[in-house]
């Protein structure tokens, strides 16, 4: 090497010109239009296609996820009093007579394929870190069980995007997904019970963190503030309501797109259909919102229906559009339910975790033994090692490329500013002297007991495809 630098050092001006005249005579016209075009390339990636990227990477994640999914898994019902002895049943739905609730562990219920979903199910949020089974202080920590789990009719409007709730006490699904054909499946069941039953634990699943406005409480399963009030006062209100539904609502997806993963991994079933349902789901909902971002949303029910609708959903969704931009704030309500179940998880906890190793925040409390035996208490965390691992080398990698660093958690936000909260409590009362906010949703109890709810609403997994 020193050699060879010494006789290029004695090489006169002429030679090295001559050098460099018979270099460029080597560069062709179409040689240098490929440098060109390899650097505009270049230049196109890290810069205009930035904005391209999560758009495709969600949109390919949308079709594969729905492929790796399958097909639904319908079910089929039947009533307990004429069930012995059939096989084509899937499940006994005793409609509102409830089953013998100490025949199923002490849990209310008018169906026994639900009640022992829930059993399988629950167990795992301990083993995923969501809470942990502990004594502190007297208290037994350990995952809740429902007090009741059943199929209830829904007669207003929400029957036909609301697939389920629940008190932080009782869990409900709605009665449309066992006869509606596009919602029965033992996939969506699943993911659905598994969301609401994560709420029931909770820490940030059920609980905001943020105080409450100044001179407002809860009182009653309400909220009720102090007069005199003022319409400032009632927007903070609202704009806090808000808030604390977003937050809930994305602690709790997320967590259960994590569950999902790990029932898989245990080959619990249809848990894998349910994981890329969930998935699916997510990154679709990331897909709508980013689009809309850049003044393209009319593109995205075009793609849904050449990619995975069949004509059917096609239909279904045509209807379901008109419906959201007939009902007045119908079209803000439902950007709003894709931030909070959709976009949200996604973007701001799944791919952050499966991508860079981020832990999600339970809330729950854990306990911390230090030495000489002080105590202390923490809140748990946990990973979505399962849902990495779900992905696999090759998916990880594809969606690191396509995921912009630090791009996850603010694509979907500006969509949520300025979105009215009306929509989530309509009905606003006074009494007392006192302004209330009362919840739009009954609780339901099978034995119609009065039950304090944690929050002023109960909470609702909601479907916006």
């Amino acid at each position: 090497m020193k050699r060879r630098l010494r006789q290029i050092a004695r090489f006169s001006a002429g030679e090295i010109v001559a050098i460099a005249w018979q270099l460029l005579d080597l560069i062709t016209v179409g040689r240098l239009a490929a440098v060109i075009a390899g650097i505009a390339m270049g230049l196109l990636w890290f810069s205009v296609f930035t904005t391209a990227k999560p758009i495709l990477r969600d949109l390919i994640v949308t079709v594969a996820a729905d492929k790796m999914a399958g097909p639904a898994i319908p079910l089929v019902a039947c009533n307990g009093d004429f069930a012995m002895g059939r096989e084509d049943c899937d499940l006994i739905y005793t409609n509102s007579d409830p089953l013998c609730p100490n025949c199923h562990w002490g849990i209310v219920t008018n169906s026994n394929y639900l009640n022992t979903l829930a059993r399988m199910t629950i167990p795992y949020y301990e083993q995923e870190g969501l809470v942990q089974n502990l004594y502190f202080m007297g208290y037994q920590i350990w995952p809740w069980v429902p007090r009741s789990i059943a199929f209830i009719p829904m007669f207003n409007a929400d029957s036909f995007h609301l697939l389920g709730q629940t008190n932080g006490n009782d869990v409900i699904l709605n009665e449309r997904v066992l006869y509606f054909e596009a919602w029965n499946d033992a996939r969506s069941i699943r993911e659905t019970l598994t969301h609401e039953m994560i709420h029931d634990q909770g820490g940030y699943f059920f609980n905001y963190p943020e105080p409450l406005p100044e001179t407002c409480i809860f009182m009653g399963g309400g909220i009720y503030c102090k007069t005199p009030i003022s319409m400032e006062k009632i927007a903070e209100v609202y704009e806090w309501l808000e808030n604390s539904s977003v937050w809930v609502e994305q602690h709790t997806q997320s967590a259960t797109i994590e569950v999902l993963a790990a029932e898989c991994r245990m080959s619990e079933e249809n848990a894998c259909g349910a994981f890329w349902l969930a998935i699916g789901d997510a990154a679709r909902g990331s897909l709508y919102t980013e689009l809309h971002q850049i003044g393209l949303g009319f593109l995205y029910d075009p793609l849904m229906s050449v990619l995975i609708r069949n004509q059917s959903e096609r239909v279904r969704a045509e209807k379901m559009n008109r419906y959201w931009q007939g009902l007045d704030g119908g079209a803000a309500q439902r950007d709003a339910i894709i931030a909070k179940y959709q976009a949200g998880p996604w973007l701001n906890y799944v791919l952050p975790g499966v991508l860079y190793g981020q832990l999600e925040q339970a809330g729950t409390p854990k306990l911390l033994i230090f030495a000489a035996g002080a105590r202390g208490m923490t809140t748990n965390s946990f990973p979505f090692d399962d849902t990495a691992l779900m992905f696999g080398p090759v998916g990880r990698t594809f969606l690191w490329l396509m995921t912009p660093k630090g791009g996850t958690g603010d694509q979907w936000t500006t969509i949520q500013q300025g979105i009215p909260t009306n929509g989530l409590f309509t009905d606003f009362a006074v009494s007392a002297g006192v302004y209330r906010f009362s919840p739009t949703i009954e609780d339901w109890l099978v034995d119609g007991a009065p039950t304090p709810a944690r929050l002023p609403s109960s909470i609702e997994r909601v479907l916006a495809r």
